[in-house]
């Protein structure tokens, strides 16, 4: 007989919708900070990209928001992940330490495929 394990989500990432993308790759720089996903009180972010509709292959760069340049910028070693194949989901884990962030899709998507970004936080930081 196996035994079950009992071990509490309570501190498992909880994914909440951060874009919909359709229809087109993004054009960057974004320059909103108001389309970035605030990651304040989170060392690391799961990513989930999630292709809904005519099989894309989306890729996504991950950019974190800076007060002096107005905009979105990438790390020195550019986030940048290659889709796994059309239509497939996949995670991506970065180090956001509390920065604002924007998942940004610069390639894959075409007229008529839709895709959705949904974002994580973990390692919770404690005062």
């Amino acid at each position: 007989m196996a035994e079950e394990t009992k071990r509490s989500a309570s501190s498992a990432p909880e994914y909440a919708l951060h874009r919909y993308v359709k229809d087109a790759n993004d054009s960057l720089p974004e320059t909103e900070k108001k389309h970035g996903v605030n990651m304040l009180g989170f060392q690391s972010a799961n990513i989930q990209v999630v292709p809904d509709q005519n099989d894309p292959d989306p890729s996504i760069r991950v950019q974190f928001w800076s007060e002096k340049a107005g905009a979105f910028i990438d790390e020195h070693a550019t986030l940048d992940f290659a889709g796994k194949g059309p239509g497939a989901s996949y995670e991506v884990t970065v180090e956001c330490n509390g920065r604002v962030m924007f998942v940004a899709v610069p390639a894959g998507m075409a007229a008529g495929k839709d895709c959705r970004i949904y974002v994580g936080g973990f390692n919770i930081r404690r005062k």
